[in-house]
């Protein structure tokens, strides 16, 4: 009797510890993120006035080939992210991104007279581009809280691959379609991309939590030797695109951060 009440209470001890060292919000060690990371354009407007003296402005042209010229003033993007609880501080994973980049119209459409210097402006569409980010990432939890709900620091770093979009409506106006068909993979760039966060979770069910937060993050477009591949047309020089993506690549800086995350 004496042997069973003793493997009974070392058997209660060692329950009791292991439940006591599970990681993750009641247990749960995996993570499923779907979340926006959206900003004013703050940072990036006063970047491309302090350097071509003008506000950003996007072309584009409707189904019916009627002309759109608007100032952008917000960005967004979709991700998903997977991350792995390891403890009660720390969870590691992966995110992918998905962006849609329209470049600054007018600083494509500038021509400098050898005879004048004056510059005029055109009005043909604004080249634009899909961004695809994969990041690898890491959650700090505090010492108080449960991995996978209340306050926590991250940090992430990848790849983003900005490929040229060839559905537009691509148009010099409404009577003259550019010709696509031609443009070259040379027109797709990689840039490397960091970033680091502050976000709070907090449970709505056992598996559902609710997520905000305030990302910081930027990064660099890799150069390459330009050669434009845009056959019969320098509407798109790939130097001013490369700068173009450089500038709004680095200097998109803070983003709130709001989602759900699935605790499984």
């Amino acid at each position: 009797m004496k042997t069973f009440t003793l493997i009974l209470v070392l058997s209660f001890v060692s329950l009791f510890s292991f439940s006591q060292n599970r990681a993750g919000h009641i247990g749960k060690k995996n993570m499923v993120s779907v979340f926006t990371t959206s900003n004013v354009m703050f940072f990036n407007h006063v970047s491309n006035f302090l350097k071509n003296g003008i506000s950003p402005h996007y072309v584009s042209f409707k189904e019916d080939n009627t002309k759109k010229d608007k100032l952008q003033l917000f960005r967004i993007d979709y991700r998903v992210a997977y991350q792995r609880i390891l403890s009660n501080r720390i969870a590691i994973g992966v995110e992918y991104a998905h962006e849609k980049v329209k470049l600054n119209s007018y600083v494509f459409h500038f021509y400098y007279d050898d005879y004048y210097n004056s510059i005029f402006l055109s009005e043909y569409s604004s080249p634009v581009y899909n961004a695809n980010s994969f990041l690898l990432t890491a959650d700090f939890f505090q010492k108080e809280n449960v991995a996978g709900k209340g306050f926590s620091v991250g940090v992430g770093v990848g790849p983003k691959l900005y490929s040229f979009n060839k559905k537009q409506n691509y148009r010099i106006d409404e009577n003259t379609q550019i010709n696509v068909d031609g443009v070259h993979s040379n027109l797709n760039y990689l840039a490397i991309n960091a970033y680091y966060q502050m976000t709070y979770r907090h449970p709505i069910t056992s598996f559902l939590s609710f997520e905000i937060g305030l990302r910081f993050h930027t990064g660099f477009v890799l150069k390459k030797n330009y050669n434009n591949n845009f056959e019969g047309s320098s509407l798109w020089p790939e130097y001013i695109i490369n700068q173009e993506l450089r500038r709004v690549n680095g200097f998109n800086l803070a983003s709130l951060k709001t989602g759900f995350v699935f605790s499984l």
